[in-house]
């Protein structure tokens, strides 16, 4: 286990020094205006996904790990159906309504794919293939780019890199499918499609899609509200910045990924153990966060000046995302236990509180005080949404129901 997330770690941190070069030189080299529709398109896409892939990842865990409830095989290849079916009728609903949404659904239909892949291979332990994949190739792939783009002095618009992206997913998807069905032996059957398997994930996985798409559209909400209230440049300015300041969990991200189907197995097993374990992991990820504010605090204005000088006043924005993202629960793996017990909607109803919460300070915030007033709003939200996640975690441990 200290071997996998030894290379859960090593892996996110060469992600994370990729992503950042590749984005740092593509702010360079794109007009401000087309950095800031390519950084919208990239936070609308994978909040489409979601609803594609249907919450199916996310149930992944709970059905690898109990197989006296569930048969992986039925699972695998009812989600991979209902997915393609979701993604494809989507699509051509789509491209009778509006160019723009086309694209978007067209573009999330890799996203949806490889993203429940990735949820099975996490479900089995099998995280590095999965992780190197997004977090080291995804971003060399840019980079490659960035060079061609820098090398032929050609202009570059938003258009290119969202048709690579689209291209590396779709090539990641065939990696991670071969991978899954050679390494885990699953087996492609006809037979196992049904409509009584498909009522009874769905039922499960229904309020999970739901969940999924709040806990990712949270740190996407603000981005998407200046997108329809503000101009192509702030989106971008707010863009760079909340994606710096998301790096701030990248590490406790990295323990999540790894401890999230042994917590979901000691559930099963010994409640007690897994109360423990949890606690261990908390603060480990609460300690990694710290790290990340510390970094920012000290080195943020230099970080800034990387991606040009048109976002070097951003620093005290950066600091306060960054305080935002350490305080937030998106580093805790505290969802398998509402799965465990059956409360995924109750973890639904919480996140849908805090989502119309930010909404509402975010829109006070940014009519007062612009940017910076967004950094607060994101705060407070946080601190109330994390006590009261905690809260209810604790109660299901504490209790097993």
């Amino acid at each position: 286990m200290l071997k996998k997330v030894t290379g859960s770690f090593f892996i996110r941190i060469a992600g994370v020094a990729l992503t950042f070069f590749a984005y740092s030189l593509m702010a360079r080299i794109m007009p401000k205006e087309d950095y800031g529709v390519f950084m919208y398109f990239l936070t609308i896409i994978p909040i489409i996904a979601i609803f594609f892939r249907g919450g199916l990842d996310s149930l992944a865990t709970n059905v690898y790990n109990n197989p006296k409830e569930h048969n992986f095989n039925d699972f695998f290849n009812n989600s991979i159906l209902l997915i393609t079916v979701a993604s494809v009728v989507a699509i051509l609903v789509a491209s009778f309504i509006n160019i723009n949404i086309f694209y978007y659904c067209l573009f999330a239909f890799p996203f949806a794919l490889v993203y429940f892949l990735q949820g099975v291979m996490k479900a089995s332990r099998n995280v590095f293939l999965s992780q190197f994949l997004e977090q080291v190739g995804l971003p060399s792939a840019m980079l490659a780019f960035v060079g061609y783009s820098l090398y032929t002095q050609a202009e570059v618009s938003y258009v290119a890199p969202l048709l690579l992206y689209g291209g590396v997913f779709s090539a990641i998807f065939v990696i991670l499918a071969c991978f899954v069905l050679a390494k885990l032996k699953v087996k492609v059957s006809l037979a196992s499609i049904n409509v009584e398997n498909i009522k009874k994930y769905l039922k499960i996985s229904f309020p999970l899609m739901l969940t999924t798409a709040l806990v990712a559209l949270a740190p996407r909400i603000q981005t998407i509200m200046l997108g329809n209230i503000s101009d192509n440049a702030t989106i971008a300015e707010f863009a760079v910045v909340a994606r710096l300041a998301a790096l701030t969990v990248f590490l406790s991200a990295a323990v999540t990924h790894v401890f999230d189907p042994v917590l979901t197995k000691l559930f099963y097993d010994d409640r007690a153990a897994c109360k423990q374990k949890l606690k261990k992991i908390l603060l480990l990820g609460l300690g990694c966060n710290v790290v990340g504010v510390v970094f920012y605090s000290i080195f943020g204005k230099y970080v800034l000046m990387i991606f040009g000088s048109d976002y070097t006043h951003l620093y005290p924005e950066l600091v306060l995302l960054a305080i935002s993202y350490a305080l937030s629960v998106s580093f805790l793996p505290n969802l398998f236990a509402f799965i465990a017990v059956k409360k995924q909607f109750l973890y639904f109803k919480i996140q849908f509180i805090f989502i119309v919460l930010l909404c509402g300070l975010s829109v006070l915030g940014y009519a007062k005080y612009g940017i910076i007033g967004l950094c607060y709003a994101s705060i407070l939200s946080n601190i109330l949404l994390s006590l009261v996640t905690t809260y209810y975690t604790r109660r299901i441990l504490r209790t097993g129901e």
